[in-house]
């Protein structure tokens, strides 16, 4: 079996810093990125001594020590793809290099990727890669085997689980629950021969100079806000619940966080006529309200109308667009890319959001990698510039926000459920909107079972104005002590900590980090978790945070807005007393 391994190598996660709106490398520790080396030992260990695994690293010249470090830990060799014309390149133009490097070494049955990079966050290369090649993609995988050049895998959805089957060849992602990460010591990986690394620059692969790098890439970066996990939080600490309420009442608005793009009011049609669209996903139930009303807003402000793209539910954006493109028939990401991308040539719309599910981030990489244009992955925050829509997304583990733009013809943009919380709708009323229908034809490669194991609440969390997340401090016994709690301030389904997750007293689907899913809630309650730098990086977007920890060192005090010390169960019931007896301004009221 032969099998393509991409690795990169990123700053160690609780080292990026910012410096005048850039990211320090200089004296910086320089690590694998932790996904890729799950990628190369699940590569290892499936192809066996007869197979082989060939490790491509795309970066400056540093990076061989990524290739090292993999080939150290049981790859056949490696590629270090690498030439000063490659830097400032983005996803897209990432995805082609790689795809040039690949099909320059001959076939491969399987592809394998990390899930993700620490450091950009936006999961795109992978799908953009399979799409250049033509192949399926199925991922993250928390189990991946092969039978008879079948690939079987178990992959985390937005909701649970789901058995998938694929002929190879394929794309595959892993996951950070498929296996341990392979690493290497220093000295191992100084012993590698230099005869099993090759290199390559951008001439070997064919490029020409204007094909590569930031002249060629059609995503733009503007200038990086510092938003550091820590800055602009008051941290102010207190043994008193009433008195921690009063605090967040004197908060102002945190900076940096104002995720709602709903300011401003409508103004006159766009002379262009270009709309913007909405493309909900068909898989994962309800379309998140906060989403649609922000995508609304955002198209007002803009002036343009909104079209909501959608499967075989209409009834999912009923009453809130003014036009909808029903796709009927299959709904797998791979069926959909051919008719869409049909359609969003032929219609121009100035800006198409996705959700950003599993499927949402795979149709969206797809469609980005076929008509090669800019895509924004995961935004947070939405900005009109003189009439263009501006994508904001978060970056180096929650450590900055900044303004992303695109050159092509139409911004693509990947938007989580929940980033947009608290966006009011704008006034008008979209009368009947028409419905154009397109039926899709089934020609995806994977076989999907139905959903295992699945969370039926993690939707909610995603759109919860505010979250209460739990750590190992508080006891599975106990959760029910925080159910009027959660009641009072209009809480989503509790959240966890890495550690409550894999101890199985939550749901995967619920855990929050740099490993887990991003929140940016009007307010989180942190109960019970120290709030390491992996946990925390998960809701720095958040508009207040408060803690409630025993241990008066713990780290979530170094993030929080507000840190109440003590015990927790006192805490909590005082806590449900104040809301009881007091209107608090600063908190989030229930839903109606």
């Amino acid at each position: 079996m032969r099998i393509a391994v991409l690795a990169k190598q990123i700053p160690h996660p609780s080292e990026m810093r910012l410096e005048n709106g850039q990211l320090v490398r200089d004296q910086v520790r320089l690590e694998t990125n932790s996904y890729c080396r799950r990628a190369n030992a699940q590569a290892v260990a499936m192809a066996g001594e007869q197979g082989e695994v060939v490790v491509f690293t795309m970066g400056p010249p540093s990076a061989e020590q990524t290739v090292r470090e993999m080939v150290a830990r049981g790859a056949t060799r490696g590629v270090l793809i690498s030439d000063p014309a490659f830097a400032g390149s983005d996803t897209l133009i990432t995805a082609r290099v790689l795809a040039r490097a690949i099909e320059r070494e001959g076939e491969f049955d399987l592809v394998l990727t990390g899930e993700y990079s620490l450091d950009s966050e936006t999961g795109q290369v992978n799908a953009q890669l399979a799409e250049l090649l033509g192949l399926p993609f199925i991922g993250p995988c928390k189990t991946l085997h092969v039978v008879d050049g079948v690939a079987v895998a178990m992959v985390e959805l937005d909701g649970g689980y789901a058995d998938v089957e694929v002929l190879l060849p394929a794309v595959a992602s892993a996951a950070e629950r498929l296996c341990a990460p392979s690493k290497a010591s220093p000295d191992e990986c100084a012993a590698v021969p230099a005869a099993r690394i090759g290199h390559r620059t951008a001439a070997d692969l064919g490029f020409q100079p204007g094909e590569v790098g930031l002249a060629a890439s059609p995503t733009q970066v503007g200038t990086v806000l510092e938003t550091a996990i820590g800055n602009g939080r008051a941290g102010a600490r207190t043994a008193s619940a009433e008195e921690a309420l009063r605090l967040l009442d004197a908060l102002p608005p945190a900076p940096g966080v104002d995720l709602s793009s709903s300011g401003g009011s409508a103004v006159p049609r766009a002379a262009d006529g270009r709309d913007v669209w909405y493309l909900a996903d068909p898989t994962s139930g309800p379309v998140d309200p906060d989403l649609l009303n922000a995508v609304r807003a955002l198209a007002r402000r803009a002036g343009r109308r909104v079209v909501g793209v959608v499967g075989d539910d209409v009834g999912a954006v009923a009453g809130a667009v003014d036009g909808v493109l029903r796709f009927c028939g299959a709904n797998a990401p791979d069926d959909w890319v051919r008719p869409i991308c049909a359609k969003i040539e032929r219609a121009r719309p100035h800006c198409v959001i996705f959700d950003a599910t599993n499927w949402g981030r795979e149709l969206a990489a797809r469609i980005a990698a076929r008509l090669g244009w800019g895509l924004v992955g995961d935004a947070v925050r939405f900005t009109v510039e003189d009439g263009a829509v501006v994508a904001w997304k978060a970056a180096f583990s929650g450590q900055a926000m900044v303004p992303i733009s695109s050159s092509s013809p139409t911004l693509l943009a990947t938007v989580r459920s929940g980033a947009l919380a608290g966006s009011p709708p704008p006034g008008d009323v979209p009368g009947r909107a028409p419905i154009e229908t397109v039926l899709v034809a089934s020609v995806s490669k994977v076989i999907y079972s139905p959903t295992r194991d699945p969370d039926v609440d993690a939707r909610e969390l995603g759109c919860a104005r505010c979250v209460v997340v739990v750590g190992r401090g508080v006891d599975p016994g106990e959760y029910g002590e925080l159910d009027e709690l959660r009641e009072l301030l209009g809480a989503g389904p509790l959240a966890a900590t890495r550690k409550v997750a894999d101890s199985g007293w939550l749901p995967r689907t619920r855990q929050i980090g740099i490993t887990g899913r991003s929140l940016a809630p009007e307010l989180v309650v942190s109960i019970g978790a120290n709030g390491g730098f992996n946990h925390s990086a998960g809701f720095v977007s958040a508009g207040r945070i408060l803690a409630v920890n025993v241990d008066p060192d713990a780290k979530i005090f170094e993030v929080a807005d507000v840190g109440i010390v003590g015990d927790w169960r006192r805490v909590v019931r005082e806590l449900c007393a104040a809301l009881r007896d007091r209107e608090v301004t600063a908190l989030p009221a229930p839903r109606g």
